[in-house]
């Protein structure tokens, strides 16, 4: 990022698509799924 007047940041769009792709937001279906696999993995212990 870049301050060149000291208020407001400045980001290369280069930058911001590399680090979106750097870190995916999960959609519903794969949290769910992986909720399910990890359900099914690890049973629950009375």
């Amino acid at each position: 990022h870049y301050k060149p007047q000291g208020k407001m940041l400045y980001f290369e769009k280069s930058e911001l698509e590399a680090w979106l792709r750097q870190n995916p937001i999960k959609t519903k279906t794969q949290i769910e799924q992986e909720a399910q696999r990890y359900i099914m993995n690890h049973p629950a212990k009375r």
